[in-house]
């Protein structure tokens, strides 16, 4: 106990110098007030023994006795402390899985694409060097997704449409996310053993057979939860909230 309480001592210590030391408005919106709230930091220990402490600008400091690291991000107008998804949002911008719509903005309910979460993986996946081209007719290599789509073809994470295309702009749903992650969690070497019964949600049989045993595994290790107690909802649209969600939970 009076190791924890030294560490905790020590790491507010630390926050203080150097929030101090850092220059007025860093963690806000230029023209704004510093984001930073003393009167709003909380620190916690987590389930490791380590020392979490986030602030209400979105900072979060972490250290496990041997070891301090500092996860930052914007301050975005749509998203607020007490959303839902607030949390998600702060953890995979934090790790550079997802950016903003704008310099001010999240947009936590619009839509996602099939694009948007290939590039997360990639990104995830720490961006390797690519060597092989993209076969689909409708991803130009130079493209903002081109290099990632390249990469994720070649690890089998996607699959194209029958007619040569990827479709990149095409709304992703549900069953679409989990499954693109269960491939992603596959060829990284990762037990993707766990299976939940699925059928126990009145949609679940509507789930696609490409799709069905990737939704028990995520349902399984709590990587997605249904839109209800009834539902699952897997070929419904997943909003960036949702997906800044699965991705906190599936990176923990």
């Amino acid at each position: 106990m009076k190791r924890r309480v030294w560490k905790l001592t020590t790491l507010l210590l630390t926050l203080a110098l150097v929030a101090s030391l850092l220059p007025v408005g860093i963690f806000a919106a230029p023209e704004t007030k510093p984001a930073v709230d003393s009167a709003k930091v909380v620190a916690k220990l987590t389930t490791s023994g380590a020392i979490a402490v986030t602030t209400s600008g979105g900072i979060v400091y972490t250290m496990d006795g041997t070891k301090e690291t500092v996860h930052t991000f914007k301050r975005f107008s749509d998203v607020k402390p007490g959303d839902w998804f607030s949390a998600a949002v702060a953890d995979v911008v934090g790790k550079g899985l997802m950016n903003g719509t704008s310099e001010t903005t999240f947009n936590p309910q619009g839509k996602t694409t099939r694009a948007m979460l290939v590039t997360i993986l990639y990104r995830l996946a720490g961006q390797p060097k690519v060597n092989v081209a993209t076969s689909f007719n409708d991803v130009a290599a130079d493209s903002w997704y081109g290099t990632a789509v390249a990469w994720a073809a070649d690890k089998q994470i996607v699959m194209g449409y029958a007619d040569g295309t990827f479709k990149p702009d095409l709304d992703l749903t549900r069953e679409q996310l989990v499954t693109m992650i269960y491939r992603f969690a596959k060829s990284a070497g990762q037990d993707v053993s766990a299976r939940a019964d699925i059928t126990k949600y009145s949609d679940g049989k509507q789930v696609s057979s490409y799709a069905f045993e990737a939704m028990q595994w995520a349902v399984a290790k709590g990587v997605i939860s249904g839109t209800s107690a009834t539902t699952l909802a897997p070929q419904g649209s997943a909003t960036r909230a949702q997906m800044a969600t699965i991705f906190m939970r599936f990176t923990k």
